[in-house]
């Protein structure tokens, strides 16, 4: 296998053991340490719980590991092993350079036994990476990054631009912006529409790496504010299982994306049928700016071909052909009843 990046947190309850696991490290033939960082964060609780993603408050994992500097390893395995590791997430396919030494690191640190973190797959080594530094993997080792930071993860006082948004979330979570996406990165919103729509594999993933506030109460609701460039950006939050569109649906979406500008979109086959879709099903009737650009998207429709008999034929062939099933989605969003009897017709 190619030589992969990985990480070894640290933290303050740890410290004195810290040298000990740096001669260990430097004495692995495989391992050759990269970067060491001194990381002060200002708002660690907050910074913990959009870093692990597990609950709300994580003040008892502060209160464990210490709210103090941590140390931050940067390795580079020139020979990853995977195998089979029991984990905090059950049985997974781990690198067991990393993970082992982690666990070893963990028995002599201990108890408790989370005073040790290591990145477990180059996923997590880049989501981590980026969180913590602002980097990716592959950007890291291209980057002088200071050997002590006095700062929060990124984004934790919103976003300079979009465009550093989107460079975290690719690094991140899995996600896709759904529709008109024309403007970005050099303007948020298509006029006339009022929000970024984003489908997301984990709604909670997204919730937190965004920093997204929410605009509404109800749990149903997925209208969220995130702070960009010191304005506050409607996002709407779409998420695989929620029934805004068949959950396979969706899934097949996110498998299928492509990278346009430095952010995530659908390819041109499930843009097309995810805009007939929605212009379908979430609207009353198939407004004239959506046929006009379904009509630019293909040379099969010409804007009247987009009657609701006509669309209601195209999108059940599609759907017949996918297994996919129309979906009823949360109560803010319209639900074209008359449309979706004539696709079950």
């Amino acid at each position: 296998m190619k030589p992969e990046i990985h990480l070894f947190i640290i933290w303050e309850n740890a410290y004195k053991f810290k040298d000990n696991f740096i001669k260990e490290i430097n004495n692995k033939t495989h391992l050759n340490i990269i970067g060491k960082h001194k990381i002060i964060w200002n708002a660690f609780e907050e910074n913990l719980t959009r870093f692990y993603r597990k609950r709300p408050v994580m003040s008892d994992k502060a209160n464990r590991v210490g709210r103090g500097p941590f140390t931050l390893i940067v390795v580079e395995d020139n020979s990853p092993q995977y195998k089979e590791r029991s984990t905090s997430k059950g049985k997974e396919i781990v690198n067991i350079n990393i993970f082992d030494l982690k666990e070893e690191f963990r028995e002599i640190s201990g108890p408790p036994n989370d005073l040790i973190h290591a990145t477990n797959n180059i996923i997590e080594s880049n989501h981590d990476l980026t969180l913590l530094l602002g980097v990716n993997c592959n950007d890291y080792k291209k980057t002088k990054i200071n050997k002590t930071l006095n700062t929060d993860i990124i984004g934790h006082k919103g976003w300079d631009n979009i465009s550093q948004m989107f460079y975290v979330l690719n690094n991140t979570i899995d996600y896709v912006v759904l529709r008109n996406w024309q403007p970005l990165p050099n303007d948020f919103l298509l006029e006339g529409h009022g929000d970024i729509d984003l489908l997301v594999d984990n709604l909670k993933d997204a919730v937190y790496i965004l920093k997204a506030n929410p605009v509404f109460p109800e749990k149903h609701r997925v209208h969220f504010k995130v702070k960009i460039n010191n304005q506050q950006i409607p996002f709407d939050l779409r998420f695989v299982g929620d029934d805004y569109y068949d959950i396979n649906f969706e899934k097949d979406i996110l498998k299928n994306k492509q990278t346009l500008r430095g952010f995530n979109v659908p390819n041109e086959y499930y843009h097309f049928y995810s805009l007939l879709y929605h212009a379908f099903i979430h609207k009353h009737n198939i407004k004239d700016d959506y046929k006009t650009t379904l009509s630019k998207m293909t040379e099969d429709y010409n804007p009247q071909d987009f009657t609701q008999i006509n669309a209601a034929s195209i999108l059940r062939e599609f759907l017949n052909k996918h297994n996919y099933k129309v979906t009823k989605p949360e109560p803010s969003v319209r639900y074209n009843e008359g449309g979706v009897n004539l696709i079950n017709g």
